[in-house]
């Protein structure tokens, strides 16, 4: 069974990352897209790994956050052959070509996230082991990770019901809520 590594970041970063991505588009000349549909999202994300995978790099993806049902989850296999400037060259050439640096956000930013109907007892229960008591209109990760009395302790106790719910998740799983 694959191990799955999670990585919280809080809310502000997200919108942070989100902002730089689209004055980064605005810089280079590409205009982020008003809307972007499911189809442009999973072709941006299909393209960038292919991108990445005829460089050689392991990745794995995309598959369906179950956090939000709306964010495509992928990986690439950071090498550890001492060549960091060539690895972020290369990602940051594939995203280009793939306008995921655009495309992403745009989609992210039109559809709204909601936590997997399969994963909500299991928040429930992971919020129960900490003493609290869930409010009972929880729709996002968010709204029950906000809840929790220690975030990582919370989100740790997602990666159980995860793996066995959803086995086609890559490996890392960085989360945004």
């Amino acid at each position: 069974m694959k191990r799955l590594r999670m990585t919280f970041v809080c809310a502000a970063a997200l919108a942070l990352i989100v902002a730089l991505f689209a004055r980064c588009a605005g810089a280079e000349g590409h205009a982020a897209p008003v809307t972007a549909t499911e189809a442009m999202y999973r072709d941006a994300v299909t393209t960038f790994l292919e991108c990445m995978k005829d460089f050689g790099y392991q990745v794995s993806g995309p598959a369906v956050s179950p956090l939000d049902q709306r964010m495509l989850l992928r990986d690439v296999v950071v090498p550890s052959d001492g060549r960091p400037d060539e690895y972020n060259r290369r990602l940051a050439g594939c995203d280009r070509k793939a306008k995921l640096g655009t495309v992403e956000p745009a989609y992210l930013g039109s559809h709204q996230p909601s936590l997997h109907p399969r994963l909500r007892d299991d928040a429930v229960a992971c919020l129960h082991r900490q003493g609290v008591t869930a409010h009972g209109a929880e729709v996002t990760y968010g709204d029950y990770v906000s809840q929790a009395t220690v975030t990582q302790d919370f989100g740790q106790c997602l990666v159980g019901a995860m793996q066995a719910a959803f086995p086609e998740l890559p490996p890392r799983v960085t989360v945004f809520y």
